[in-house]
Order: structure tokens, then sequence, then C-alpha cells
């Protein structure tokens, strides 16, 4: 959990992540992206059971009693109470974090009571083994929490807390069955309903003494200023060269041109050892802002040594709001060890 980083990403009106609540609306919103870990740190199985993840028609007591629910923007059903991700600071949402596919993915601790193999690898039948892990990398849909209505005009820092299990509903203990070995299950209460809104029944439990201690996190995150990203900020790993995702400054900040229409950018540097490079990045009408962006999403990108002409593709219009035709430029010395020169 203690792996972060901000990007800014474009939403399609309607896209499902809209549709889930995981962004505060359509078009480009700025978000705090990390990774996020469930460890079984207890000597016992969560078995969670069959799911028809894959919607095959067959009956299972997980989507019986609404454990899960289908959601039809992903065409699969997802476990809706998997936790809750959320920054204390102004204008910062708590966000819901959907599980996917609750299982088994790596193994962390060795010791007698973590088996070496276990039979929730797929998402049909779901549980996290004694010792193992089920792991949500960084980048993955809504995991994140979306900072776009918070105040950074400044370089902020704030706590960031994820939550596991809020609502109780995965048995952290001994839970009930009958006689056939099926779980019993009991309606919620105080209640808690998915989207849909149907009440969420969950196995009758025995939760175990001091299980619910660690399951939330809480540790202090800094978010750069407006129209920063992690690609503007220091690169830590030993990272070179033009491709790189760190260590870009904003050069020019809203240059404007015909959207769709093949333009030349003229760029020229002083430098007469150190090569630099000029990033081209897509800038927001909405946000009003530069929006430092990976060498993926980048307009354009060029070494620039002495005089060079990039030919580009000026910003096409991505909506009303949005109606293209600026962009921003974001430079920096080809290899981050060299000095940093002006390109104009």
């Amino acid at each position: 959990f203690h792996v972060n980083r901000v990007e800014y990403k474009y939403f399609e009106p309607g896209s499902c992540e809209e549709q889930e609540r995981c962004i505060g609306g359509p078009g480009w919103r700025r978000v705090l992206q990390f990774n996020s870990s469930d460890q079984n740190r207890g000597e016992q199985t969560l078995e969670i059971g069959d799911v028809d993840y894959y919607l095959t028609g067959k009956e299972t007591l997980n989507d019986t009693y609404n454990m899960f629910t289908l959601h039809a923007c992903h065409d699969h059903h997802h476990f809706e109470n998997y936790g809750s991700f959320a920054l204390d600071v102004a204008g910062a949402p708590t966000t819901n974090k959907q599980g996917f596919c609750l299982q088994s993915t790596a193994r962390s601790a060795n010791h007698e009571s973590s088996p070496l193999h276990n039979p929730y690898g797929g998402c049909d039948f779901q549980g996290v083994e004694a010792g193992w892990v089920d792991q949500y990398k960084i980048g993955l849909p809504c995991q994140w929490v979306d900072i776009t209505d918070v105040d950074t005009t400044s370089a902020i820092s704030a706590d960031l807390t994820f939550s596991s299990n809020p609502d109780g509903l995965l048995c952290e203990g001994e839970g009930a069955t009958d006689k056939s070995g099926n779980p019993v299950f009991e309606a919620t209460d105080p209640a808690v309903y998915n989207s849909a809104g149907d009440l969420i029944w969950k196995q009758v439990c025995e939760t175990s003494p001091g299980a619910l201690d660690n399951n939330v996190d809480t540790y202090e995150v800094t978010i750069p200023k407006t129209g920063e990203t992690y690609v503007s900020g220091a690169c830590e790993r030993g990272q070179v060269g033009p491709l790189r995702n760190c260590g870009w400054e904003l050069s020019q900040d809203s240059l404007s041109c015909t959207p769709g229409e093949t333009i030349t950018l003229r760029c020229e540097s002083s430098a007469k050892k150190a090569e630099q490079v000029a990033r081209v990045c897509e800038r927001s009408a909405v946000l009003d802002t530069a929006m430092a962006c990976t060498d993926r999403l980048a307009v354009a990108s060029s070494v620039v040594t002495g005089t060079v002409d990039i030919s580009m593709t000026c910003p096409a219009a991505r909506g009303a709001d949005e109606p293209g035709g600026t962009f921003s430029v974001f430079t920096g010395p080809a290899f981050p060890d060299d000095k940093s020169t002006t390109v104009t």
C-alpha cells in the first residue's frame, strides 16, 4: 500500500470508472494511484467459494445472497465491499474499492500453516489461503483516490488510509456451515446494500479475537502542485534517457494550434554537450492546467541538440468542454545527471 504516484487520466462519459463512482465525473481527472495488498495473517483459509464470475448460469450462494454483484460494464461479478481508500484532505472523496477477483496471488509467509499450493487461482472459486496475499497493482482501474478537486496550488501532504473488509462481509474467524458443509448466511445488520439496491447477506461468523485490528493502514503522502505528476518528480531509481517518466520540468505552459492540424514545432537548445529533450503534452481547458505526461501518452517527443523541427498533430477536441488546440512542453536533460539548459 505504500507505493503511490499522481497521474492525469482522461475518462469518456459513461466509462466504467464513472459508472462505478471511482471518479468525480468524466473528462480529465487527477488521481492518486497506489498498490494494495491484503494478506491473510491468520492460520486458517479465508474461503469465499463459488462465484458465477464468467456468467455460465451456474447458481452459487454468493450470487444468490448478493455477496457478489453483476456489473454490466465489465460483464462479470464484483465484490463491492472489498475495501475503501480515503485521503484526509478537503475535496478528496472516499473511494470504494471493487474486488474484481479475490484470490491468492502470492505467498508472502513461509510457515507450516501456509501451503505451497491452493485452489484459489481463478475467479470462479475465490479465497485467500493462510500466508498468501490478494494483490492489486498500481495502475489498475479504480486503484486510486480522485484528487481533481483538491487544492494543490502548492504541494501538500495528507494521510492516506486503506480500510480492508470495512463492512465485515468476509468471515475473519470461524464460519458457520450446514450439514453439507455449505456456509450459512444471515442478513447484514445494520443493513448493507449493493449498487443494485439489493440487501447483502453474509456468512454467519464467529470473528477471531483481534482479527479486525490490522484491517486499516494509514501513512502520509505528498501530492505535488497542480500540473505535476510522478513524471515531473525526481528520478530515484537510476532512470535515464528520453523515454523515462521522471525528471521533466514545465518549459512552456500553453501554446496554441489548430486542432487536428499537422504543425511543426521548432525547438532550440543552448546546450553544447548535454542533450536536452522536449516532450509535448496535452493541456486541459476545463482544468486550465498543463499535465506532465508519460512518454506513451505524449503528443510528441524529441531529443534537442541545437535546432530541431518536430512534426506533430495538434491535439484534437475530446468533447465540447475540451476543444483541443493547446499543449504544453516539458523539458530536461536526456541524462538526469547532466545539466538542464533552456529549450525554447
